[in-house]
């Protein structure tokens, strides 16, 4: 079953206004075409600059992973405090507010397993733009603050009925993290499952338009953050978009291979359904996802097609 994903902008919806507190629930998002003054590749003129490149023009595509992808995406947001802020400019960091290294050592999962070496890089650098996502107490005494993932898909989607089909799910992975964007009928998140090679846990997309799906959509934090802030990685998009589309740039490959076998037993993109025991049952490859099964047709270099991925 090959998927389409359409791209949008979004803009805080009327009926969900701004919630006041740091820590409450997530602002939902509704689409639109008009009125918020940005492109689909982002903010482009915020305060008076130009925050994402053309992605038409010829650039190197940046190979590093982990806390050294980390490192250029916190120079970059140094640079740039909106390249972070989605869209339509809503969270951006303009003042980081670091943990302390006492703090950020005592910093654990309920679980007991490490914190990704991504999240403690960024982490070191800011804590407030994660928190205002839900994923710590506080920025004084700060504790990690997991959730089931079937109560982050009700906090991240606009209906939150849909969340009942992913309870099963929430019974396997109960430390998962809130991510942006956000939109009526999808969001992201930080599942803490089984690291890869790099040490790094999975970002996923939670999509219920007209049925429920869970797609495996980012390696790692670090791949995920990179891409939000514009940073020129290999990323390939094809003219039937997907949240899988990673799968096709072989830098990134193995990572997102390990953790559909970890997650799905192989598969990168699952229907959601309660009454499996798994919480899920398997989705039939599209003719171009199996051909990016057997065939590198992106060698990490820039090719006609490609652009930054958000």
């Amino acid at each position: 079953m090959h998927l389409e994903r359409q791209t949008s902008i979004f803009i805080p919806s009327a009926a969900a206004p701004r919630h006041p507190g740091l820590f409450g629930k997530v602002d939902h998002m509704v689409c639109c075409n008009q009125g918020c003054g940005v492109s689909e590749l982002g903010p482009l003129h915020s305060k008076g600059e130009e925050l994402m490149q053309d992605p038409t023009s010829p650039l190197p595509r940046i190979t590093q992973q982990g806390v050294a992808l980390v490192d250029l995406v916190i120079e970059r947001v140094r640079a740039a405090p909106y390249a972070i802020a989605g869209i339509c400019g809503d969270y951006p960091l303009a003042e980081p507010h670091p943990l302390a290294p006492t703090a950020l050592e005592r910093l654990t999962l309920p679980s007991g397993k490490p914190l990704p070496p991504s999240l403690k890089r960024w982490l070191a650098f800011d804590a407030s733009w994660l928190a205002q996502f839900g994923w710590l107490s506080s920025l004084d005494e700060p504790r990690l603050t997991p959730r089931r993932l079937d109560e982050v898909v009700a906090d991240g989607i606009e209906y939150p009925g849909w969340a009942k089909y992913y309870v099963r799910l929430g019974d396997h992975f109960d430390e998962c993290f809130l991510l942006p964007p956000f939109s009526g009928e999808t969001c992201r998140l930080l599942v803490m499952s089984e690291p890869d090679d790099w040490g790094e846990h999975p970002i996923l997309e939670a999509d219920v338009d007209d049925v429920p799906l869970l797609d495996l959509a980012y390696p790692g934090l670090d791949v995920y953050l990179a891409s939000i802030v514009g940073l020129a990685i290999p990323h390939r998009r094809d003219a039937n978009v997907t949240s899988t589309t990673l799968f096709a740039v072989p830098l990134y490959r193995q990572r997102l291979t390990t953790h559909a076998q970890h997650l799905f037993g192989g598969q990168r993109e699952v229907l959601v359904d309660p009454h499996r025991p798994e919480g899920y049952e398997w989705l039939p490859l599209g003719d171009e996802e199996a051909e990016t099964e057997s065939l590198d047709r992106d060698d990490g270099h820039p090719q006609e097609g490609d652009e930054f991925p958000f």
